[in-house]
């Protein structure tokens, strides 16, 4: 059985894609308040410190009796949850609290007082606040029990959430099948290493997960208390990817450049005026600069390497797309040229609206005035606003070329770095910080550590397709075409 749902599982409903599980109704993804580490942990912790303090036996019996002990004292307790217990009367608190220290230690949650404070919790701190620990000690004891919490399927984890359905079933709310209810009677004295514990344990993780379908909401007041307390505490630990890759585009773009030198003097020498050589042409010098690009400044594992891989597919499946239908259309050379000419129009008119900066400005407009009106009067050029050229975007002419993987696999993975969307954010702009105090948030690399994986790779890759495809329409010297499509680098 696989464990990921495939793409053609998911429920497609006009290009939106919804997962086999988002497709039931009433089916939902916990939120942060209702996940086990950021929502239940924290309530529960008090229960995975005896248990971590006096080991698994010892540890399960001690909580058994506790939890007998706060349904006896108050039981409007429908869970043992921390928030809940500090909210009880000081009567009820101060009973239950000697209790545990009666069949513990007095110091047995120090570690929690760091955050229960007297402040925020003053029977509590009363209770079990030491003066002779520091706060670094006694942050320190908290962030190593969070960290062994922080696994879903961690045998204190699992022994933690069995001891809160041990509390659900003081009040007779807990309902299983009898071979079920066998397993959690046999759990306290399983071997952790045998399938039989495994099985008791996800049965037990399941549990525990639906007794939130039967109580109150989280407490978020004390949840967000607890979080920011211990994160104010501790400092970012973040992690880097770097692929360490160092190859360099410079022998391959020097073939690429021999290649063009053909080009450039069979257009001017022999065909001045073929629209379709010139397009070609111009099309590869401007591959061509962009690989220039990614070698001279070091773009190999940037933000802006991807845009120039994406910019090269989109020329070589801009290139297939023209000559597949240069026959059923024989203006598309001329259209193209027109389209683009329609589009410099267009910003040349917004410029003479709205005076744009263009002393400061990127944008040469006085120059895209000068070629807008180069070879024909720009009265005579029309704007196609429609949208892309020949109204077909590039994921379609992508399949009507047969090179739907190139879109589907490369170019739209880096068209989410060009239009700024948060899984580009993500992988390229911040930091995971690898500290449980933090929820292992996320940090922003303002210091440029995060080095993405190379394009060297794909650079070539896509630039070898565009010279073989090249090749079929134009007469080019053999030698000059394995120079770069058998290139192999050292």
């Amino acid at each position: 059985m696989e464990s990921h749902s495939t793409i053609e599982q998911h429920k497609n409903n006009k290009g939106y894609y919804t997962t086999p599980l988002n497709s039931i109704p009433g089916m939902k993804p916990m939120n942060k308040y209702e996940s086990w580490f950021s929502g239940r942990m924290p309530e529960y912790i008090w229960i995975a410190i005896i248990l971590d303090f006096y080991g698994r036996e010892e540890g399960l019996r001690k909580i058994a009796y506790i939890n007998k002990f706060i349904f006896q004292t108050a039981p409007e307790i429908v869970i043992p949850r921390l928030s809940t217990i500090i909210k009880l009367s000081e009567e009820k608190q101060r009973a239950i609290y000697n209790y545990i220290k009666t069949i513990t230690t007095n110091e047995i949650f120090t570690e929690l007082t760091v955050f229960l404070t007297h402040e925020k919790a003053p029977v509590f701190s009363e209770c079990f606040y030491t003066n002779y620990e520091i706060i670094a000690a006694r942050c320190e004891a908290l962030i190593k029990t969070i960290n062994k919490l922080k696994s879903q399927g961690s045998v204190l984890t699992n022994d933690t959430r069995f001891c809160v359905i041990g509390y659900f079933n003081l009040a007779g709310k807990i309902h299983v099948q009898p071979h079920e209810g066998e397993l959690l009677v046999k759990y306290q004295s399983m071997n952790t290493e045998s399938l039989e514990y495994e099985m008791a344990a996800s049965m037990i993780r399941n549990i525990e997960g639906l007794i939130l379908m039967t109580i109150e909401h989280p407490d978020e007041k004390y949840l967000n208390m607890f979080w920011e307390c211990i994160s104010m505490m501790t400092d970012c630990k973040v992690f880097v990817c770097d692929f360490g890759e160092s190859k360099s585009l410079k022998a391959f773009n020097q073939k690429v450049y021999e290649l063009l030198q053909y080009l450039r003097e069979l257009y001017v020498n022999a065909y001045p005026l073929d629209k379709k050589l010139e397009i070609f042409t111009g099309i590869i010098t401007y591959s061509y600069k962009r690989l220039k690009e990614v070698d001279e400044h070091n773009l190999y594992t940037s933000i802006s390497g991807r845009s120039c891989v994406r910019s090269l597919i989109e020329n070589f499946i801009l290139s297939k797309y023209l000559i597949t239908f240069e026959n059923e259309k024989p203006e598309i050379w001329e259209d193209f040229e027109y389209y683009g000419l329609g589009q410099i129009k267009k910003y040349v008119l917004a410029e003479r609206q709205n005076n744009a900066r263009e002393e400061e400005s990127h944008v040469a407009y006085k120059y895209l005035d000068i070629l807008l009106n180069e070879f024909t009067m720009e009265e005579f050029t029309d704007i196609d606003a429609r949208g892309y050229f020949d109204q077909t975007n590039i994921r379609k002419k992508s399949e009507l070329v047969g090179e739907k993987d190139l879109y589907k696999l490369y170019y739209d993975y880096d068209s989410q770095y060009d239009h700024c969307l948060w899984g580009a954010i993500r992988e390229s702009s911040m930091l995971k910080c690898d500290n449980s105090a933090h929820q292992y948030h996320l940090v922003p690399d303002i210091e440029d550590e995060q080095k993405l994986k190379t394009i060297y790779y794909d650079c070539i890759y896509v630039m070898k397709k565009m010279v073989a495809f090249y090749s079929t329409q134009i007469e080019i010297p053999e030698k000059l075409v394995k120079n770069i499509t058998e290139y192999k680098d050292d």
